[in-house]
């Protein structure tokens, strides 16, 4: 199995996205940003992110600090993900950080009690589980970055060097075996919902209804 490693935000602190970010960068029914978005900038409502080098928003936005994106590569990134500008509430520009999103984030899988929803309109997948976590293995080239489902980034083992990452108490480095057999019983959701096999349910902005898989242990 391959292995990835998955850069994500710890601890409670939040960082929230401002409401003058501009609604046509959005999914109108769940609010997700849209793939052909480009050359945008992303406002936050704080004069700067959370403590940790990289932070998660709702809607689906990664905010990523200088100090990291020297370790993945700036290049890299800018291949990889969508980047924008990041602007606090003051209207500065914050020249240390990046915002990113990709094209399809990775759903980190898991073993139990799992579930999605779909939204009607875009088509994104909305997942949740317990228990183990891994990869569903992704199409990918050497030294790829992906962005995943929980607003982290991934990128295989070998691709990064993990004695430059920052020192922070607030990153999360957590190693994710890529599984050739999702345990969750639902098989590949990505590929459903490109050949519109996998129906669309997303009636509301909140919605309650989702479709759940068959146990499956750990």
């Amino acid at each position: 199995m391959k292995r990835f490693i998955h850069l994500h935000e710890r601890g409670l602190e939040t960082t929230d996205s401002s409401s003058e970010n501009c609604r046509t960068m959005f999914c109108s029914k769940c609010r997700n940003i849209k793939k052909d978005i480009v050359n945008f900038s992303f406002k936050i409502n704080q004069i700067k992110p959370s403590t940790s080098p990289i932070a998660g928003l709702h809607p689906i936005v990664t905010l990523i600090e200088r100090r990291l994106i020297d370790v993945l590569k700036e290049e890299r990134v800018r291949r990889w993900l969508h980047v924008g500008d990041v602007v606090n509430q003051q209207g500065i520009k914050l020249e240390n950080w990046l915002a990113v999103f990709g094209d399809s984030p990775i759903i980190v899988r898991g073993t139990r009690e799992c579930s999605y929803r779909t939204c009607e309109e875009c088509g994104r997948i909305f997942y949740s589980a317990q228990g183990g976590r891994y990869i569903f293995p992704p199409h990918h080239e050497d030294g790829q970055i992906f962005q995943t489902d929980l607003c982290g980034l991934l990128v295989e083992e070998g691709a990064i060097d993990r004695d430059r990452l920052p020192k922070s108490r607030w990153l999360g480095v957590e190693v994710l075996n890529a599984d050739p057999n999702p345990r969750d019983g639902f098989g590949n959701l990505e590929a459903q919902v490109a050949s519109g096999a996998l129906p669309r349910a997303f009636p509301e902005r909140f919605p309650s209804r989702w479709e759940l898989a068959p146990r499956v242990e750990d």
